[in-house]
């Protein structure tokens, strides 16, 4: 099955959590460290109790929240500088994918971590499935 050919938004440079977290100020990394805290002890108690006891309920409501929270934290107002996680060349818009990925398709989105629509799978390079290369 050949792959659906989309107009690729992804940056030539990935996205350096390391490096963002360096930029902010003590703050923001406060703000989001606590929010980060929050949100993975919620997922904690859920991937436990899930939802059939109260602490397994109460954490589905806390995890949502959390989340919200830590969204907040990271990409609001005071948060990251979007210019670490996006760049922009006249109106067009590239978003540096995480760097935890690893080796993705720079054209589809396809890496190691999912399936890819192309049975044959692989790569023809550091940034180009096998199927992409192929068109």
């Amino acid at each position: 099955m050949a792959k659906a050919k989309t107009k690729a938004n992804i940056s030539a440079t990935t996205f350096d959590g390391a490096e963002a977290w360096r930029s902010l100020d003590p703050e923001a990394q406060a703000r989001i460290g606590a929010a980060a805290l929050e949100k993975m002890v919620a997922k904690a108690i859920f991937e436990v109790e899930f939802s059939a006891t109260a602490a397994g309920r109460a954490a589905v409501v806390a995890l949502e929240m959390a989340d919200n929270l830590l969204h907040v934290a990271v990409l609001g107002k005071d948060g990251l500088d979007d210019r670490l996680w996006t760049d922009v060349v006249g109106r067009r818009v590239t978003y540096r994918v995480p760097s935890v990925l690893g080796i993705f398709c720079h054209s589809c989105g396809y890496s190691d971590a999912d399936d890819c629509e192309d049975t044959s799978g692989g790569w023809a390079s550091d940034t180009l499935c096998a199927a992409c290369a192929q068109g």
